[in-house]
């Protein structure tokens, strides 16, 4: 028989975490097809990154921690590519791979809806007192008082910062709600905002209007601390501010 041709790629996923993620068998049947190796650790610092990805030409993270740091990057000379199995890419340094030369990917739709859901249900859990309510229960206490001040969604305004995949899923599964809804985003026009049903404004105007605020953004430099003191003191007293970024 004649002997295998060896691989083309070598693929290395270095953050896998087997109790959060279901099993990565198809992946190495795939890569194969495509002639390309796949390899799966558990890394947790920058050094295991480095101890098993220096010979790797692609680079996979699963996870946000901070490993592929430009330091990190600086010493996988044969990486061509590093991607982020998720929708956010804070955990890489875009920045430095791009002046070496790397590419960067990502997986932009990446649990869109189980994202936005997740708000929603942060945002309900807020506004009806669930978890100390279940805190009290649990020690046996009846604290209805608890629940105080009870509010209604139905004619509140939402407020949502960021109108990406996540932040606009989320504003169509609450349209039966009855709340007017603004939006923050440089990025989105105003043809978009009116085909989602709401109000594109400034952000001063949304955090001084909103009972409800929900934060849909990626982390940058443009987004770091969006939500300083400053903003903070514009925003009305007892609203809710949820954050599922």
């Amino acid at each position: 028989m004649p002997e295998a041709e060896p691989f083309a790629w070598h693929v290395v996923l270095v953050d896998y975490a087997r109790d959060l993620f279901s099993p990565v068998g198809f992946e190495a049947e795939r890569l194969a097809q495509a002639g390309a190796s796949w390899h799966v650790y558990e890394c947790r610092s920058g050094e295991e990154v480095l101890a098993v990805a220096r010979e790797a030409d692609i680079v996979v993270i699963q996870s946000v921690r901070p490993l592929l740091t430009r330091q990190v990057i600086a010493q996988l000379p044969r990486c061509r590519c590093l991607i982020r199995a998720g929708a956010g890419y804070d955990s890489l340094d875009y920045i430095a791979a791009t002046e070496m030369g790397i590419m960067v990917c990502n997986a932009p739709t990446y649990c869109t809806d189980e994202v936005a859901d997740h708000a929603i249900a942060l945002l309900l859990a807020c506004l009806r007192h669930i978890p100390r309510l279940d805190a009290a229960m649990r020690r046996g206490e009846y604290a209805s008082r608890l629940a105080m001040p009870t509010r209604r969604l139905a004619g509140s305004t939402l407020g949502v910062i960021g109108l990406g995949r996540i932040g606009a899923r989320m504003v169509e599964r609450m349209r039966g709600w009855e709340l007017r809804v603004l939006a923050y985003d440089p990025y989105a026009s105003h043809e978009r905002a009116a085909a989602l049903g709401v109000e594109l404004v400034p952000l001063e105007r949304l955090l001084e209007e909103s009972d409800f605020i929900s934060i849909h953004c990626l982390l940058n430099e443009q987004t770091f601390h969006l939500l300083g003191r400053e903003a903070l003191a514009r925003v009305k007293p007892g609203a809710t501010i949820v954050t599922a970024s």
